[in-house]
């Protein structure tokens, strides 16, 4: 009886919101993700908006933000390694040994990621050769 009860308040407060939502979609999902893309781009790019700079130029700073985040991130793995390898060395804080291997783990995944990221960026940059088709004479 109570688990009645609460799916039928669950229905009164979810049921308006959920019908709404599926009104308010309008040209399908394809519009609605370039809707939200838009957004997401003004939100990553707002201060160069508006400035006259240019498209190329905008995605140069955006490369360079993005370059200047992995490295970060690198350095932030890499201190973390260090500082638990030099807590685990501690006698009281052997246990701490444990998390250096977690975070070994993690930095060397990281690495691998990038590695695999600029290989596959390096190959999209040249350009495949199209093989065209060529009837035979008979």
């Amino acid at each position: 009886m109570i688990l009645v009860l609460l799916i039928v308040a669950w229905a009164i407060v979810l049921g308006p919101k959920l019908v709404r939502g599926r009104s308010a979609r309008g040209g399908g999902s394809l519009d609605d993700f370039r809707a939200r893309l838009s957004v997401i781009h003004q939100a990553r790019v707002p201060q160069l908006q508006g400035l006259g700079i240019s498209a190329s130029r905008r995605s140069s700073i955006t490369k360079h933000r993005g370059q200047k985040r992995r490295r970060d991130i690198f350095t932030g793995l890499l201190a973390l390694c260090v500082a638990t390898l030099a807590i685990g060395f501690l006698p009281s804080f052997r246990s701490i040994l444990y998390v250096h291997v977690m975070f070994d783990v993690l930095l060397a995944a990281y690495v691998g990621l990038l590695i695999r990221r600029k290989q596959s960026a390096s190959f999209d940059r040249y350009d495949r050769p199209v093989l065209a088709f060529q009837p035979i004479d008979d």
